[in-house]
C-alpha cells in the first residue's frame, strides 16, 4: 500500500479526494444548521404570534382564567367535528371500500369462470369470447 502512495499522483488524488469530502461534510453540516435554525425560529414567530392573539382573549380574574365569549366564535378556538362524527364518516368510507372490492371480486370470479370455460372447449379460448 505504500508503495502505491509514493507516486505524485495519488497523494495528489488522494488529497483532493480529502479536501473535497472534508469540503462538502462541512457545507452540508452548515445547510443543515441553517435550515435548523430558520425553521426553529419561524416556528417560534407563529406560536408567539399564536399566543399573543391568545392572551387577547384570556382574562384572569380571582375566581381564574377564562377565555371571551366572542373567542368560541374563532375557528382556531372551534371544535370543528366531534371525534365520534369523525369515526362515522371513516367507518362509512371504509365500508363503501369494502363493497366495491367486493364488486371486483364478483366481476374477477365471472370473467376467470369464463376464460376456463373458453379453454375447456376447443382450446380456443378467441372462438368462445366472440360468440
Amino acid at each position: 500500500m505504500s508503495d502505491r502512495l509514493t507516486t505524485i499522483r495519488a497523494r495528489l488524488l488522494l488529497g483532493t479526494s480529502l479536501a473535497t469530502a472534508v469540503i462538502l461534510v462541512g457545507a452540508g453540516l452548515m445547510l443543515y444548521f441553517f435550515v435548523h435554525a430558520s425553521l426553529f425560529a419561524e416556528f417560534d414567530m407563529a406560536l408567539r404570534s399564536s399566543a399573543d392573539a391568545l392572551a387577547v382573549l384570556m382574562e384572569q380574574n380571582a375566581e381564574g382564567v377564562t377565555l371571551e365569549p366572542q373567542a368560541a366564535n374563532l375557528a382556531e378556538f372551534a371544535r370543528s367535528m366531534e371525534p365520534a362524527k369523525k369515526l362515522q364518516i371513516e367507518l362509512a368510507k371504509l365500508a363503501k371500500t369494502f363493497e366495491a372490492v367486493g364488486e371486483l371480486q364478483g366481476q374477477f370470479q365471472e370473467l376467470s369462470e369464463t376464460f376456463r370455460a373458453a379453454s375447456r372447449g376447443n382450446g380456443s379460448v378467441g372462438a368462445t369470447v366472440r360468440n
